[in-house]
């Protein structure tokens, strides 16, 4: 895993890099004390990094005095050997990209970002894999470029405007981040899946080397589907696995998870399962059947009120001091999860009903059931009444434009894509961001992008709640059948019998406790946010937020999701003109 930052001088005639610049990147992109930054620094250019080991090969690929490249990740380029192999692959691309040849990325399946630079012409290249699953966010300006693989580095450094961008700032508060290339600040942009941004003295120019919506179809009955689909994912598990006779992954009481760990088993490597399900609940008591049956060695802790990956975090912090030790520091530290596969082979948001509003050319109406289903949008009494109306739309606007985008033979396929190329880096979003405290690097072989290749290639319906994927079951390793899973609502119910008194992880399961420390965390953000001095009152109503947060105190309900919304626009609040370009 990798964690890098830069700056670039731009122009006919470059200005020198402030110091200041240069030092916010190390303070930046390592909170660790003891973690020691690389760097390459020149009056032009300063590139700061940290490879914290856990791919072979390291980070960094130079050519004396000419080009350096800067990889995260592992791009695992096909080769007709079948062999993968990080070293030769970031060897290849930096000599291809150093020619000019950048068309080996057509060949990459794995998640990885880049930035490549010649000194010699002063031109920067900055690279996403097919789904921009490890961001880039980047700031180009008249005489500077900065870019980072965290929005925090940029928001630290004094070379980067932090007026906030109200349409990213808006979609981020309604469905969680922004989309597109759009980010919460109005100079700093995210780079998208398969895009090359080249930024040049005297120019920016994006291309697109792979797109998802000229898959051709495959012919085929049900039955040879399954197999095709069960033959890929085996291969993105063994492609990753490589030779690794051990491996670490999350397990959960559902199904994505365990399809990877029995396939890790099938592999035939030994695996170490973590669990971090509340007590009772269906992540615990199915996860710990699910390793039985699986035969893993299973590690469990019992975590309390915290966020999802504030939780994992914890659980792996807990198992590599408990067990760690026993694997090689890169192996202990690469995660192996299922994050990917309600988003590839059964995306629980894509409904008959969207995929028939889409067909019948109506996105406005898919737009507005997807918002509902997924619960997403703003509150309108958050917002001034003079501002209300404009702001409120400026989500819906946002994903109409996204499906928009996307051109497919289907077009309820338009909608498949918006989730893969947009809600899979929501998830993921916040891992990457915090890379430097975690040191975890996240294994996620249903992001593999042969194996959505294959699923691309079949009709849509067949994926709807899950329908095949219970059928691909069957052509999975066996033990994913033994025990039931946890099913999403809306989905195809597991055939299994559940047993009696668990609880799922959508239902409420704190502690009377937990419950009044929750409430008095609650309550003291609540009347910060209400008071603080960067909120846009141009924007925001703070008697709104004081009377939620009096209505909080009393006990009469609780008002978070608008105290989250309105936190949203307090770190970069956007400038009352930017009303007037939505």
């Amino acid at each position: 895993m990798t964690l890098f930052a830069g700056i670039v001088a731009r122009g006919s005639a470059p200005h020198s890099i402030p110091e200041a610049a240069v030092r916010a990147l190390y303070e930046g992109l390592s909170r660790r004390t003891g973690d020691v930054l690389e760097s390459d620094l020149s009056t032009t250019h300063a590139f700061v990094w940290k490879d914290l080991g856990v791919f072979e090969g390291g980070a960094v690929r130079r050519t004396p005095g000419g080009p350096i490249t800067l990889f995260a990740g592992e791009p695992l380029i096909d080769r007709p050997t079948g062999l993968h192999s990080r070293p030769h692959d970031l060897d290849d691309l930096h000599a291809r990209w150093s020619a000019g040849d950048f068309s080996l990325l057509r060949h990459v399946r794995g998640a990885f970002c880049a930035v490549h630079f010649d000194p010699r012409t002063g031109s920067l290249w900055l690279v996403a894999d097919k789904l921009a699953l490890r961001p880039i966010y980047y700031a180009v300006y008249e005489h500077h470029v900065v870019f980072a693989t965290s929005k925090r580095v940029l928001r630290a450094n004094p070379l980067v405007d932090k007026r906030g961008d109200l349409r990213g700032l808006a979609e981020t508060a309604a469905f969680g981040y922004p989309l597109g290339a759009r980010s919460v600040l109005e100079s700093v942009s995210s780079i998208e899946p398969s895009r090359i941004v080249e930024v040049a003295p005297d120019k920016v120019r994006i291309s697109e080397y792979w797109r998802w919506d000229s898959i051709a179809r495959a012919s085929g009955d049900e039955r040879e589907m399954c197999a095709r689909i069960a033959s890929a994912f085996d291969e993105a598990v063994r492609v990753r696995l490589k030779s690794a006779p051990r491996a670490v992954a999350l397990l959960s009481g559902g199904l994505d998870s365990r399809c990877v760990v029995a396939q890790l088993r099938a592999a035939g490597a030994a695996v170490d399962t973590i669990g971090f399900g509340p007590e009772g609940t269906a992540d615990q008591v199915l996860a710990r059947q699910a390793s039985a049956a699986l035969g893993t060695r299973h590690f469990e802790l019992i975590t309390g009120p915290t966020d999802f990956w504030q939780r994992l975090h914890e659980a792996h912090a807990s198992w590599l001091a408990e067990r760690g030790t026993e694997l090689p520091d890169s192996q202990a530290r690469a995660l192996w999860t299922g994050e990917g596969g309600d988003r590839v082979l059964a995306p629980v948001n894509l409904t008959e009903q969207v995929i028939e509003a889409m067909r019948s050319g109506n996105p406005n109406r898919a737009a507005s059931i997807y918002m509902e289903l997924e619960h997403v949008g703003l509150p309108p009494r958050l917002f001034r009444r003079r501002v209300r109306e404009r702001v409120l739309h400026l989500p819906r606007l946002g994903l109409v434009e996204e499906l928009g985008r996307r051109k497919a033979e289907d077009p309820g396929r338009r909608f498949h894509l918006y989730v893969l190329l947009n809600e899979s880096r929501r998830n993921i979003k916040q891992h990457f961001e915090n890379l430097d405290l975690s040191r975890v690097e996240l294994i996620m072989p249903f992001y593999d992008s042969r194996l959505i290749e294959v699923v691309l290639s079949y009709p849509l319906d067949l994926f709807v709640r899950h329908r095949l994927y219970l059928r691909l079951l069957q052509y999975l390793p066996p033990g994913i059948r033994q025990v039931p899973w946890q099913a999403y609502p809306g989905s195809e119910p597991c055939p299994l019998p559940m047993p009696q008194g668990i609880r799922t992880q959508w239902e409420h399961f704190y502690t009377p406790e937990e419950e009044r420390m929750q409430a008095g965390a609650r309550l003291a953000r609540a009347a910060e946010i209400a008071s603080a001095r960067s909120l846009p009152d141009w924007l925001l109503s703070r008697p709104v937020l004081h009377a939620a947060r009096l209505l909080m105190h009393f006990g009469f309900t609780r008002y978070d999701y608008l105290f989250d919304k309105a936190c949203v626009f307090l770190e970069s609040p956007p400038h009352r003109d930017s009303l007037q370009a939505t």
